[in-house]
């Protein structure tokens, strides 16, 4: 026969196991909603603007607000230096002619600290002003005038590569050659035990050779898959992010081991189970007659 006190007891038990069951629901429901999120790109990231022009920078902030991306900004270089230092920062989009410190000194120290995306705003046409940029580490170049609707559709496209480039082939989250190694899960690449310090792009060109050996990889493929097909741009860019990446892996760039361009063949990567007395995986990058 049951007292008082053990009813009290058998109501607190059960009262106990009702609670740790609505617990666990709301936090499974909250991981998977926020996995969700994460994986449709819904989640807010926080985009740096650095552009001198008022009107301009007003303009990106309340289009990237209506986008769901959280801003912060600032007309002056050494300013935005502090903010990207002092903040979170996802994505950032710098103009060239900047007031403290100019765009290409602001990109060189970003890509220093961080792998960050970079899109860089200008108005030089120039193709020395473009290979500058990129080859200071920057992601993406736009001339002014520009629509904001392709600046939003190019961070997307950006986010999205960034995504799917780290979510594709998980089951290898470590892939070697040699003495190159990238790790998918840290998004990071060691040569020789030591770490290479490569820009969004510069990844995620290595990742894609290294995840397809022995295939013919043109520089509209690679442009494709990492830029995305919904992007407009110049395959110059791909050449010139190519050039960056061999000369932070390569002992001896004019004399490549893991990325070799050959004329007119294509792009195309040795086995992963290369025989040890190779010297290095050699991958070869397509470069058009005329570049």
């Amino acid at each position: 026969m049951f007292t008082l006190q053990s009813n009290y007891d058998l109501f607190t038990l059960i009262h106990s196991l009702i609670y740790y069951l609505i617990y666990n629901i709301i936090v499974t429901y909250i991981k998977l909603t926020y996995q969700l999120l994460l994986k449709e790109g819904i989640m807010e990231k926080t985009i740096l603007i650095a552009e001198d022009d008022l009107d301009i920078l007003n303009l990106l902030k309340d289009y990237l607000k209506a986008s769901n991306y959280e801003t912060e900004f600032t007309q002056n270089g050494e300013q935005a230096y502090t903010l990207f230092q002092n903040k979170t920062i996802d994505l950032a989009i710098l103009y060239l002619m900047l007031p403290g410190m100019d765009g290409f000194e602001l990109c060189r120290r970003i890509r220093k600290e961080s792998n960050i995306p970079i899109i860089i705003l200008s108005a030089k046409k120039s193709d020395s002003d473009k290979i500058l940029a990129l080859g200071l580490g920057a992601d993406d170049y736009i001339v002014k005038p520009f629509s904001p609707r392709e600046l939003i559709a190019r961070i997307k496209s950006i986010f999205r590569r960034v995504d799917e480039l780290s979510n594709n082939d998980s089951s290898k989250d470590l892939i070697e050659i040699n003495n190159l190694s990238v790790n998918q899960l840290a998004r990071s690449v060691t040569l020789q035990g030591n770490k290479v310090d490569l820009s969004v792009k510069e990844y995620d060109i290595l990742l894609f050779l290294m995840n397809h050996p022995n295939q013919a990889l043109s520089r509209e493929k690679i442009f494709n898959k990492v830029w995305g097909y919904d992007h407009y741009g110049d395959m110059n860019t791909v050449t010139v992010h190519v050039r960056k990446l061999r000369e932070k892996i390569e002992e001896d760039p004019t004399n490549p081991k893991y990325i070799e361009t050959v004329w007119g063949i294509g792009c195309q990567s040795l086995p992963l189970n290369l025989k040890q007395d190779l010297e290095g995986a050699s991958f070869t990058i397509l470069r058009q007659p005329n570049d």
